[in-house]
């Protein structure tokens, strides 16, 4: 497996209203396979991007993983969404990712 990211995201779990993101699943991306999955925090993950640490969905069918797409963080009146897109909607969007 050629390494995708530094990390890739399995799961997300949203605010009552669905448009923010509370955390998400994340694995290590050891370039051999996909590490442990551990909880982290939105807030933590845009704080993450912004230094440099890259992203990638992950999608899981029959416990096979494959690769999504790359996640960014846009801005919209001053605050910072977690995105796949580059669309300026105020609401987080990483595609159709498991809910947890």
């Amino acid at each position: 497996m050629v390494k995708w990211a530094d990390y890739g995201i399995t799961g997300v779990a949203y605010n009552n209203a669905g448009t923010h993101i509370n955390c998400v699943v994340v694995r290590k991306d050891n370039g051999d396979g996909l590490g442990n999955p551990f909880i982290e925090e939105r807030e933590a993950i845009t704080n993450n991007i912004s230094k440099g640490i890259t992203y990638t969905t992950v999608n899981t069918k029959e416990s096979k993983f494959s690769k999504g797409n790359k996640v960014g963080v846009i801005t919209v009146n001053g605050n910072k969404y977690l995105r796949t897109d580059r669309n300026n909607t105020e609401k987080d969007n990483l595609e159709s990712l498991p809910e947890i």
